[in-house]
């Protein structure tokens, strides 16, 4: 397995969308970055104060002070002070001061100082 850091938008535009081996992609960024493609054969995590907007049949696991925007088939873990939009067949799951917004056939487990809207099958 291998694990690739990302610490700009042209780091990880720069990736291929096919991986041979098993690759983690690590977000560590300032600035906000946007994933419009899937990825095969690998995860995609954002830490540190990393914002993420996510496209697509998009996964991400956000820590610290993330913000995730993410829609198509999304699958969202936020945490700490986190803000999550997930759109379409969403699960996510928020914990510290989060706020989470999930359409559809949505999931939603948030914790703490929480303001949740689900609406689907929630």
């Amino acid at each position: 397995m291998q694990t690739i850091i990302i610490k700009t938008q042209s780091e990880l535009d720069n990736l291929p969308t096919k991986f041979d081996e098993f690759t983690n992609i690590e977000i560590r960024s300032n600035e906000i970055i946007k994933i419009s493609v899937k990825y095969e054969n690998c995860k995609v995590y954002a830490y540190d104060s990393s914002k993420v907007y996510a496209y697509g049949s998009s996964t991400v696991y956000a820590n610290d002070s993330s913000t995730v925007y993410a829609y198509g088939s999304s699958t969202v873990y936020a945490y700490d002070s986190s803000t999550v939009y997930a759109y379409d067949s969403s699960t996510v799951s928020a914990y510290g001061s989060s706020t989470v917004y999930a359409y559809d056939s949505s999931t939603v487990y948030a914790n703490d100082s929480s303001t949740v809207y689900a609406y689907g099958s929630s």
